[in-house]
């Protein structure tokens, strides 16, 4: 079977370029610095929709605001019971002053056996 014109420009393109356009949201709140450059993130797919849907995927996962939390927990008994499964360390983390009630993710836990003491550093 002869390839099309259509395959034969997809297959002698240097690059496949998909974009996502700017969130509003984003834009308007943190202003120049939601997007300093224009530069492209390789991705070494094959198929443009696949790299459409990691586009997509990728900018709803920076379009969410995010903070870090270190909760500092006395004893390290907390930090050597937390089991994991294969999937990520999830939490709910609960901030009355902050006003926070959201699921988080835990990126690193510190015991520190001399002071008794568990640190946890949150993404949320």
């Amino acid at each position: 079977m002869p390839a099309t014109a259509a395959q034969i420009a997809f297959i002698t393109q240097g690059f496949r370029i998909v974009k996502n356009g700017p969130d509003s949201g984003v834009v308007a709140k943190y202003g120049d610095d939601a997007r300093r450059n224009e530069d492209p993130v390789e991705t070494y797919f094959e198929a443009q929709t696949d790299a459409q849907s990691i586009c997509d995927a990728r900018k709803t996962l920076l379009s969410a605001d995010r903070r870090r939390f270190s909760v500092a927990i006395t004893g390290e008994s907390t930090g050597l019971a937390m089991t994991y499964t294969s999937t990520n360390p999830n939490v709910t983390l609960i901030d009355d002053e902050r006003l926070v009630n959201m699921a988080a993710l835990v990126s690193e836990i510190s015991i520190n056996f001399g002071n008794e003491q568990t640190v946890v550093e949150i993404w949320g």
